[in-house]
């Protein structure tokens, strides 16, 4: 059976995208306590255009046209890459392609509004052969390496992700993005104690609300002490930064109130984190709403559809499936690196749609950034036995590593190993799969699991022996789970059955 997204612990840890997107959501503006900061790639892009207009060369062309890309403003070097592109003393091979592709994507952000979510026309390898080009002519930018270290994790190249961002700490250990991607780098690696360590190591952890949200919420992940809750405190309750710069700081605090069963305190300083959000921010209070119990009202439905988590979970609360399924496609795209949109899209695809091909398609996409997960295998192998490629799913799922096989995930695999028997028409197999999930999943604390693997039994049963499978049907029917997904399989029991009595 196909394995849902447990919403049951959620922390804000940072988000990870491309600086020229986090740079025009505003999360890279400096503020009065960080004038020490190293200058940003902004700066850097204007001192590049004037030297440009100075004095237009080759040289100062090409420094400009790298500046423009890692800051996002292409157009701002549209006059250099006509220039190099047109050169007569022949550019470099590298420097004429980085000019190809400002013209691209300045054509492309003029003629409509960029969404942030949108999966990039260039493949992810285009990506890689550009950054690195761009890195060629600035090895020192940190940014960049970050960047490419984004880019290597969303192919699933572990080890060389972990290099660059080395490289990216070496050389802009302090700068704001590069240890929010750092921090985000080493949850997604399964590290959060080193991903904690960088951030306590450096000043920005004393003063900037930004870095300081983003070691509390890796402090909950790496279940370590959280400190300095005082001195987050007076930030929150000061003037001294806007409510966006503290957005995430006044959730990440909200999360350990609401935790610790201070409700009333929660409530506030979710509203705090509301005034100005983050889309984090809006994902982690929708989070509260459906999880903790904090009011519903607290986050409007502006809010909600700006961003794709929340909107995926709210909807698929809702049992508005298939808007649950392209929000889901929409958060994945702006997480390329991530497996949770990808086990949540697939899922609801394939248990709450029953269209498998697009929940393959899905399961797919979060595998190529996480090839080992144990709950996108599952979910693939799900998809591939409902389309009849019963091979293809046994492969898949020799593929999950035997650390993923327990709990909850291990429930799921022999369910749909007993798919798979059912679907080769050894009903017996089948059933002794099903059996030993459903003594699993008695023993499993979250009910929902027990009855949909009797529910995927049911459908099973019913469609390979018709009359023989009613009695499993109607125990299936009458579990109490009321959960959405569940319910929405007892439809589809239902709707099995009446086909058997017409």
């Amino acid at each position: 059976m196909s394995q849902s997204l447990s919403e049951t612990v959620r922390r804000l840890v940072p988000r990870w995208r491309g600086s020229a997107v986090t740079a025009r959501l505003g999360e890279l503006r400096s503020h009065r306590r960080a004038t020490h900061v190293r200058k940003t790639e902004h700066l850097d892009l204007d001192v590049e255009l004037l030297r440009w207009k100075e004095r237009p060369n080759l040289g100062r062309a090409s420094e400009l046209l790298g500046a423009a890309l890692f800051a996002g403003r292409p157009a701002a070097a549209s006059e250099a890459a006509t220039f190099v592109l047109n050169s007569l003393d022949g550019a470099p091979a590298g420097a004429r392609r980085i000019g190809e592709e400002i013209l691209t994507r300045a054509e492309r952000s003029s003629s409509r509004p960029e969404v942030v979510s949108a999966t990039s026309v260039v493949s992810l390898g285009g990506e890689i052969r550009t950054n690195r080009e761009l890195l060629a002519l600035e090895p020192r930018n940190g940014i960049g390496w970050a960047d490419l270290s984004l880019l290597y994790a969303s192919l699933g190249l572990s080890a060389k992700a972990a290099r660059s961002m080395d490289i990216a700490l070496a050389l802009a250990g302090e700068n704001r993005f590069v240890l929010r991607s750092s921090a985000r780098l080493w949850i997604h690696l399964d590290d959060p104690d080193r991903a904690l360590a960088v951030l306590r190591a450096t000043k920005s952890s004393q003063f900037d609300p930004w870095v300081m949200a983003a070691e509390m919420a890796t402090a909950q992940t790496a279940d370590r002490p959280i400190r300095s809750v005082r001195r987050v405190r007076e930030i929150l309750s000061g003037q001294r930064f806007s409510p966006r710069d503290t957005a995430e700081l006044a959730g990440a605090l909200a999360t350990i109130e609401v935790e610790s069963g201070a409700r009333k305190v929660a409530r506030k300083l979710f509203q705090q984190s509301l005034v100005d959000p983050t889309e984090n921010a809006i994902a982690q209070a929708s989070w509260a709403t459906r999880q903790r119990g904090i009011d519903t009202a607290i986050v409007s439905a502006r809010e909600l559809g700006e961003s794709s988590e929340a909107l995926a979970m709210q909807r698929f609360q809702e049992s508005s499936w298939a808007a649950s399924v392209s929000a889901a496609r929409s958060w994945l795209a702006d997480e390329r690196f991530s497996s949770r949109p990808a086990i949540h899209g697939s899922y609801t695809a394939a248990v709450a749609l029953r269209e498998f091909e697009l929940a393959k398609l899905i399961a797919q996409q979060g595998l190529a950034a996480n090839p080992t997960e144990g709950a996108l295998l599952n979910n693939l192998a799900y998809a591939e036995a409902n389309l009849g490629e019963l091979d293809a799913a046994d492969k898949t799922l020799q593929s999950v590593p035997a650390s993923d096989k327990t709990g909850a995930q291990q429930i799921c695999l022999e369910a749909t190993r007993g798919l798979i028997e059912f679907r080769r028409g050894d009903a017996a197999a089948g059933r002794t799969y099903y059996q030993r999930a459903l003594a699993l999943a008695r023993q499993f604390p979250d009910r929902r699991v027990y009855s949909q693997a009797l529910l995927h039994l049911a459908l099973e049963e019913l469609r390979a022996s018709g009359e023989g499978g009613r009695a499993i049907a109607t125990a299936a029917l009458d579990c109490e789970d009321k959960s959405s997904a569940t319910l929405q399989l007892k439809q589809y029991v239902k709707d099995r059955l009446k086909e058997l009595t017409r």
